[in-house]
């Protein structure tokens, strides 16, 4: 598992067939509030479905397919290196709506190395970024990753325009995506745990684009 697959294999660009590196995790959602609507409930337990397929070019663009989302669920979104923009498809809406990632919408409080541990047999360090929403200063929104140093690496700089929930601030300390990450809010946990990396055959670049026929919404 640690084994280290070269990630970038031929060019996404232009015509053609190319392979892309692949990540796939398992996904889990824990409800943390009692207090919690009965319907945020159940939206929230089908929002991500069981499964991740995260793809990345040699570019810095990265689609991530949620597989067993409910019909109100994500369908799909995409990191778009040229816009910097972020694009999320859900399966019950006929629009993407995409925003600027190159700016943080989190006020970060603190960043902390916690003690090693392992996640399905790997050792990992352990970081955690402490932030608040900078509108809503009580909703907070805590990141705890597991990482490897020395697999799942990354060039870090195609992500520095990616400001959003820090991603770049992440790589910078580790160089490489995460075993494990945990997303902590008031309502709920979001976890991602990491299952198998490969790769896999795509037409060109239209796997990190929107669909032509796909309304486009700004927000």
């Amino acid at each position: 598992m640690l084994a280290f697959l070269a990630p970038f294999i031929g060019k996404t660009q232009g015509f053609g067939k190319s392979k892309v590196r692949t990540l796939t995790y398992e996904m889990g959602v824990e409800i943390v509030s009692d207090t919690l609507n009965p319907r945020v409930k159940e939206y929230l337990l089908q929002k991500f479905g069981d499964s991740l397929v995260m793809s990345l070019d040699d570019l810095g663009n990265i689609r991530f397919d949620y597989y067993g989302s409910g019909g109100s669920g994500y369908d799909y979104s995409i990191y778009n290196v040229e816009s910097n923009h972020y694009y999320t498809k859900w399966k019950s809406l006929d629009t993407a709506y995409h925003y600027n990632v190159g700016m943080n919408t989190l006020q970060l409080d603190e960043v902390k190395h916690l003690k090693k541990k392992k996640v399905n047999g790997v050792k990992c360090e352990v970081v955690e970024f402490q932030a608040h929403d900078k509108t809503f200063p009580r909703f907070y929104v805590n990141q705890v990753f597991y990482y490897n140093p020395d697999s799942l690496k990354v060039d870090i700089e195609q992500y520095e325009m990616l400001k959003e929930y820090f991603f770049y601030d992440y790589l910078k300390i580790t160089n490489c995506m995460y075993f494990k990450k945990v997303i902590k809010m008031p309502d709920y946990n979001l976890t991602y745990t990491f299952l198998r990396e490969g790769e896999k055959e795509v037409n060109g670049g239209r796997l990190f684009k929107v669909a032509k026929h796909v309304p486009l919404q700004e927000y």
